[in-house]
């Protein structure tokens, strides 16, 4: 791609400008479009934005997202700079909003470091030496499918702003400014503008598959509703000699959508049946992205990105009416009520898959993972005059490979929530399907005349994985130092039940009442490489049975909940530092939740499992590993004032095991230091934080159990 051309709010400069450009081409494009001649000690750029459109124009402070053609917010990749020293190219930097350069005496690239607070100061001889790239998103290479460019042969994809300082100015200078000038000059030349003109091979798949929206159905007699899903979308993009990018979207999978709910008050689409109603939806969906590209020319700049999105953005145009809200994201049944004069049964099970993969000969491989959620049961009510059986589960499958010869390799894959069955609030805190108007109930969303049954869970499996060959030197057009395999996994937060509202997912039962939860997850995260860096991260926040559930039974019943927790993470290189560390933080059976049986004879076996390996090794180089565990049969802990309470119950097991190893092993230090650390943080509680009360007998047993072990070998790789 060909970085060229610079424009104002009012002006626009043709010059041609290479990948690589200096602070000192952007002063000359000032130059050739003004009749006064800045000086380089006048001019501060600063407000740098980091993304911009697809249409080629800027979204401006006072246009509406509805106005705005593009996709919203922008992320069209990013800026890069590097600071000449003595004519040495440095490491390339991302600049980040806030960043800004001056010039005068002491010319200064201001910038903000992601690892520290606070503005950061860099001194430069000259504006030559501050140099800048752009590095394209896939997101960003997919302007050439705009009318815009088609049309003009460009799109800006990148803006800033310009401010002048008055201390360095002359009386002269001040005074051909305003005859020139005569209006602020921040009005005139706000918004400098970085296009592009040439595309490189690229893709953009876009997707949707919902059995049922905005409907609803009243009978008489019996109903029965099913609703399977088959959903994919992908995208893959080759190129030679030339970036290569492909950028999958899938706006939302799922079975059964009501419509959109305002709030607590709002009237909401309803299946209604006088006899049984029966509805059921599995959905199964993937989503994938491939990028290819190679090139034996040294100096071309192939870099390969593949980019997966479930859930997170809409289309920048065309046929976004039929299109639902991305926030959605992966579902079985949402926003709609169930009311059965009979027996009721309510069933939803997702699968989501996703798959990214990159591959580089010369350049740099990013292959990208970004779900927002996944979910069985979300804002659904339901009220049942006699048996009701619910079930609500959420699964992803999620896959993200990059491999590079020569360059560096990211593998990322992110989500943010996966919950079996959850209960979200409005703006004003209270549910949004509170299940007023079924049956006349009030902030309860599930209630059966009779027996009541439960079954629900998440169940998550990552695995991501970068690999590099590596050349042993810094690339022209590598970021940081030298080559990276660089792996992240960050799967956010699972949950089996779950409320934002405390103690607000109400379920109540006027008999018996079963829950079975089954939460597994399964974190997989590896980095290799043979010349270069390795860095592998892998975490899951919570992955917890139930929270804030509030559930009471007019008899006895049973809560069978079982948790899973398995990470591991590893780097190896030959030549280079090798990280590898490990978090699953909350590994919970149970947690925070109210339940209440007035038979006085249920019973709750709750067993939490967590096992986690990190391990990281190097032939020549720095080898680091940590790995933390965290994990609860029943954890009653919320940080607040409500209490966790179980009443009625005749038998409480809870059970937590945990067992992590944290490994490391080098045959030599890096050339500035020798270092091989392993470090291991593990925590088991079988009973936590619960206030337990009963007017009959009640045996409990709480075992926890651990093995933890920390190794690091220095002067081999052997463990």
């Amino acid at each position: 791609m060909v970085f060229g051309s610079f424009t104002s709010l009012n002006t626009t400069f043709d010059g041609d400008i290479s990948r690589i450009f200096s602070a000192k081409d952007l002063i000359d494009s000032l130059n050739n479009n003004f009749d006064y001649q800045y000086d380089a000690s006048e001019v501060v750029f600063a407000d740098f934005q980091h993304a911009s459109v697809r249409t080629g124009q800027l979204p401006q402070a006072n246009q509406s997202k509805e106005d705005y053609l593009g996709f919203f917010p922008p992320d069209n990749g990013s800026l890069e700079f590097n600071i000449q020293n003595d004519g040495v190219v440095s490491d390339w930097r991302n600049v980040q909003e806030g960043d800004s350069m001056q010039f005068g005496i002491t010319p200064q690239w201001n910038f903000q470091q992601e690892s520290q607070e606070g503005i950061k100061h860099e001194d430069f001889s000259s504006p030559n030496d501050l140099l800048f790239r752009f590095v394209p998103s896939a997101e960003g290479n997919t302007i050439s499918l705009t009318d815009f460019f088609e049309k003009n042969g460009y799109a800006e994809i990148f803006g800033f702003d310009l401010d002048f300082r008055q201390s360095n100015r002359t009386e002269t200078s001040v005074a051909l400014e305003e005859v020139s000038n005569p209006e602020p000059v921040q009005e005139d030349l706000a918004d400098v503008v970085l296009k592009t003109t040439n595309s490189a091979a690229q893709s953009y798949g876009v997707g949707q598959a919902v059995g049922i929206s905005g409907s609803e159905a009243y009978v008489h007699g019996d109903l029965n509703v099913y609703a399977p899903v088959r959903g994919s979308v992908s995208s893959a993009a080759s190129g030679v000699t030339t970036n290569s990018s492909a950028l999958t979207e899938a706006t939302s999978f799922g079975g059964i959508f009501g419509g959109s709910i305002e709030n607590s008050e709002s009237d909401n689409l309803a299946f209604r049946a006088a006899g049984d109603l029966n509805t059921v939806t599995d959905v199964i969906s993937s989503a994938s992205s491939f990028s290819d590209t190679k090139s034996d020319l040294s100096f071309a700049p192939v870099d390969a990105e593949a980019h997966t999105r479930v859930g997170i953005k809409l289309p920048p145009d065309g046929n976004i009416d039929q299109l639902l809200n991305p926030a959605i994201g992966a579902f079985g049944i949402a926003n709609i009520d169930m009311v059965s004069g009979d027996n009721l049964q309510m069933a939803a099970d997702v699968l989501l898959g996703a798959d990214a993969s990159a591959i580089s000969t010369e350049g740099k491989a990013r292959s990208i993972i970004e779900v927002s959620k996944v979910s069985g049961l979300e804002n659904t009510a339901a009220f049942s005059s006699n048996d009701l059986n619910v079930v609500g589960k959420a699964g992803a499958e999620l896959n993200s490979t990059s491999y590079s010869d020569l360059g560096s390799a990211e593998a990322i894959t992110l989500m943010n929530e996966s919950m079996g069955i959850v209960a979200r609030t409005d703006d004003t805190g209270e549910l949004i399907n509170n299940g007023a108007g079924i049956g006349g109930t009030t902030s309860t969303p599930i209630m059966s005349g009779g027996n009541l049954t439960i079954s629900t869970g998440s169940r998550l499996e990552a695995s991501t994985q970068s690999v590099i060959i590596g050349d042993e030197k810094r690339d022209l057009f590598e970021i940081e130092a030298g080559d990276q395999a660089i792996s992240k996994a960050d799967l956010g937060d699972a949950f089996g039940l779950y409320s934002d509202k405390l103690m607000g997912l109400k379920m109540n039962a006027a008999g018996r009442m079963d829950l079975d939860i089954e939460s597994e997850v399964d974190i997989n995260t590896t980095a290799n490489a043979i010349f270069g860096d390795a860095k592998s991260s892998s975490l899951i926040s919570q992955n917890n049975g139930a929270y804030n559930a509030n559930i009471s039974s007019g008899s006895n019943g049973s809560i069978d909940s079982d948790s899973l927790t398995h990470i591991i993470t590893s780097a190896h290189t030959i030549l280079g530092d090798a990280e590898a560390f490990g978090t699953a933080k909350n590994t919970s059976a149970v947690g925070a939740s109210q339940f209440d049986f007035a038979g006085l004879e249920a019973d709750i076996d709750a067993e939490s499992t967590s096992i986690g390996e990190s391990r990281a090794i190097s032939n020549n180089g720095v080898a680091e590993s940590s790995l933390a565990l965290s994990t609860m049969g029943i954890n009653g802990s919320n940080h607040l004032d409500i209490e966790a309470t179980v009443r009625g119950a005749q038998l409480i097991n809870a059970v937590a095991s945990s067992t992590g190893f944290s490994e490391s092993a080098a045959v030599s230090g890096s050339a500035s230091r020798d270092l091989v650390s392993s470090t291991t943080n593990q925590e088991a509680l079988g009973l936590n934080n619960y206030s337990i009360q009963t007017d009959s007998i009640l045996e409990i047993i709480s075992s926890a159990d651990v093995h933890s072990g920390a190794k690091s070998n220095f002067g081999t790789t052997s463990i």
